[in-house]
């Protein structure tokens, strides 16, 4: 387990609390996926992309759930803000593919060097399914280029069904890593970024309405052995924080413990600086927020895994790649602008064997 608690800005500011491995890299699931709105939102501000621009889906595009823009057919307009809105606030890996395509690799390894080849998530299901174990073998202890040449290999190999990806761990042969520093930096560099400001995860929305934080950011992962974890908020004293909690091994992660601890560390931060500060913003007539544990918001959480990316029930629950979509495609001139929350929503959620908590003035 790997624990991190610091306080400052972001970036080179944070100011560490407690850590253990926090810059340590780990498999981290979907939450590389904030690298790409990170890529985006540069792109915007060099004026490269606009938000209001459009690509067409290509066949290439199309990923196991989660998401529902793989139940589009190739050709429909989609435009880049819902691509990021849909990629963070929906795990749609469809979604992730298209927005990485027009950023381009390379703008994505510019970013993260470490994780070179930038896998897209089609790249990864094919490279951890069973028909690919020979091909995994023949990449163990490679170098960047060889990789590049056996995914060159897998371009032309059909999409995985849900039955090819075993229950059983390859985060060390095929993963994005990413240490817990660096994802507290990338929510905090993202705070105004649209893609990280929609509807508040089930989890965190307790913070929102209960507590009076006045902005919370959320991405996890999971996978069979990989479980992370990742928010930052500012609290109702005007600090920014950071939790992260990231775990991999050989078995199945406990996610309902692991969901209890960073629940009740995040909330724990809330009331993170001095006496005399907390007096100030809570008179002696009035209290801060009381720490509740979050045992409500952990079930939730432990219901949320993957349906793709928790590989360990994948071989028993194919049913889960005919399910229907998580969200409703609002699709206006065969162009898809935007995503509306339908009455059933899934999530994608990823730990590592890392922790960081950290907090900003």
């Amino acid at each position: 387990m790997v624990i991190l608690a610091s306080e400052g800005a972001g970036s080179s500011a944070w100011r560490d609390r407690a850590a253990d491995g926090a810059d340590r890299p780990m498999a981290a699931g979907s939450a590389f996926k904030l690298l790409v709105p990170r890529a985006y939102e540069d792109a915007v501000a060099r004026g490269d992309l606009g938000r209001a621009d459009v690509t067409l889906l290509t066949e290439a595009d199309r990923s196991l759930p989660l998401g529902v823009l793989q139940t589009l057919r190739p050709g429909t307009p989609v435009a880049l803000k819902s691509l990021a809105g849909l990629m963070i606030q929906h795990s749609d890996n469809t979604a992730t593919d298209a927005l990485m395509r027009v950023l381009s690799t390379e703008a994505l390894e510019a970013i993260s060097p470490r994780n070179r080849p930038f896998l897209t998530t089609v790249q990864f299901f094919k490279f951890i399914s069973a028909k690919a174990e020979d091909r995994r073998a023949a990449d163990a202890g490679g170098d960047v280029a060889g990789r590049r040449a056996i995914l060159k290999e897998l371009a032309d190999d059909p999409l995985p069904e849900g039955s090819d990806i075993q229950p059983h761990p390859t985060w060390g042969d095929a993963e994005w890593s990413i240490t817990a520093r660096e994802l507290c930096d990338l929510l905090a560099s993202l705070r105004e970024a649209p893609a990280l400001n929609g509807r508040p995860e089930p989890l965190l929305a307790g913070l929102l309405k209960r507590d009076g934080w006045s902005w919370v950011g959320f991405k996890g992962g999971s996978g069979f052995g990989v479980l992370n974890l990742s928010a930052a908020g500012i609290t109702p004293y005007g600090r920014t924080v950071c939790a992260v909690l990231t775990a991999n091994g050989e078995a199945a992660q406990p996610e309902d413990r692991l969901a209890v601890l960073f629940a009740a560390m995040l909330r724990s931060l809330a009331n993170w600086g001095s006496e005399r500060e907390r007096f100030k913003e809570y008179p002696k007539a009035t209290s801060p927020p009381i720490q509740r544990p979050l045992l409500s918001e952990a079930a939730i959480l432990s219901r949320m895994r993957s349906a793709v990316t928790s590989r360990s029930n994948c071989a028993k629950l194919r049913s889960m790649f005919s399910v229907r979509p998580p969200m409703e495609a609002a699709v206006l001139k065969d162009c898809v602008t935007e995503a509306k929350d339908a009455p059933a929503l899934a999530f994608d959620w990823r730990i590592s064997s890392s922790f960081l908590v950290g907090t900003s003035c």
